[in-house]
Order: C-alpha cells, then structure tokens, then sequence
C-alpha cells in the first residue's frame, strides 16, 4: 500500500518531551508519531478489539445448551416466526415447550397496547 507522508508542528516543549520519550523507548520519533497516529485512531474508531464479536475462538466453541426441546430451534424458527395463528390455543400446541415465554410476550403486547390507547 502507498504510503503518505502527514507533517505537524509542535513546540519546544511538546519537541523536547516526544524526543526524549521516543528515546526512552528505543523509537526514532518518526516511529514514535506514527505509533501514536495509530494507537489513536484505533482508540477513536469506536470498534473495542476485546468485543466477543472479534473472537476468533468464539466459532469453535462448543453451543450453549437451552433446554430440552430447543435442540433444532435455529433450524426450525421460521415455522414458529412465520406460522399464520388463529387462537391462542393453537399458539400454544405450537410453542408448548416455551408456552410461558409466549404467555408473558403475549401480556407485555397487551401492555404496550393499552398504554398506546391511552395516549
């Protein structure tokens, strides 16, 4: 990749203490600028390298176990997502293992609903 070249002006001061840094830690100040260039970009992108998303080993681990019942859910979700239902008694033969869970979203839509006609 090509590289540019970027310039800056400093002070006496700000000189004196990059020099004496840069030779302290055994970098040329060249170095040492581009060093810090890069540490902070890194630091003002916002991306936290020690997020889980960027662990490598995170895709070998062995699946968390949800519970009998939920062993093919990642293959067999849109059944449950997509399935036109006409009652709850129907919802309920669908979901049976999860029937509390359906319960409580059930309860927490009729909330939201309520709250909105109030409104």
């Amino acid at each position: 990749m090509p590289q540019k070249v970027v310039q800056t002006v400093l002070n006496a001061e700000e000189h004196s203490a990059l020099v004496k840094l840069a030779k302290k830690k055994g970098l040329t100040v060249k170095d040492a600028l581009r060093e810090a260039a890069l540490r902070w970009t890194k630091e003002e992108s916002g991306i936290d390298p020690k997020d889980p998303i960027f662990d490598i080993a995170l895709g070998r681990r062995k699946a968390q176990d949800w519970g009998k019942g939920t062993e093919r859910i990642s293959l067999d979700h849109d059944q449950f997502l997509y399935a036109p239902v006409k009652s709850l008694s129907e919802l309920r033969g669908a979901f049976k293992t999860h029937e509390r869970l359906v319960r409580e979203g059930i309860r927490e839509l009729e909330r939201e609903h309520r709250k909105e006609a109030r409104n």
